[in-house]
């Protein structure tokens, strides 16, 4: 047995959210102006 259609996956929500926090620490830690220019391309992609 499934969730009913139209709820969203508490799961998925909860992992996506988790993420974005990842993401925008890591970010945020970035200091921009110490990387190389082949860094920033990396990052980029």
């Amino acid at each position: 047995m499934g969730r009913i259609a139209g709820i969203p996956n508490k799961l998925t929500s909860e992992v996506k959210e988790k993420l974005q926090t990842l993401v925008e620490g890591v970010v945020d830690a970035l200091d921009i102006t110490e990387i190389t220019m082949d860094q920033k391309l990396k990052l980029f992609k």
